[in-house]
């Protein structure tokens, strides 16, 4: 359990640290029925995926071009665990010819003991530069569910 909530704090960190020098890249989104739909994401973000606020905000997960079907796997079981209120960490790949990775948290905003929206913070990451890191995180679990 430590490990668990230094590993929370450790990337709040790495989080905020980026954000302060580059900007925020953050995203929300809510779930409608059975389908998660991005609310808002920022302009950092929307230039590292190389994709427009229109062809994100509004939008589900499903077919999104810049997401990749492996990705999108991942994030069907992802997205529903930050809705059930679990706070999430993991790492992706975009499905897009870019030397970047991410790596991403989740956390739920409650109100009323409910989840009204889920906000996503992520950092880029070169993978040429970080290639020994990715190739580690590629032998563990795609993404991990945390208890604060």
């Amino acid at each position: 359990m430590e490990n668990k909530i230094n590993l929370i704090s450790l990337f709040d960190k790495v989080i905020e640290e980026y954000e302060d020098s580059h900007g925020e890249m953050r995203f929300s989104f809510i779930r409608k029925r059975n389908t998660f739909i991005y609310t808002d994401v920022t302009s950092p973000l929307l230039k590292a995926l190389n994709t427009t606020r229109d062809e994100f905000v509004g939008k589900s997960v499903d077919n999104r071009p810049f997401i990749g079907d492996d990705l999108a796997v991942k994030l069907k079981e992802i997205y529903p665990a930050a809705w059930g209120g679990k706070r999430v960490i993991f790492y992706c790949v975009p499905n897009q010819s870019t030397n970047t990775f991410f790596v991403a948290t989740l956390k739920p905003q409650i109100n009323n003991n409910k989840v009204v929206e889920v906000m996503g913070n992520c950092v880029p990451l070169d993978k040429e530069e970080f290639k020994d890191t990715l190739h580690i995180l590629k032998k563990c679990k795609p993404f991990e569910i945390l208890n604060e």
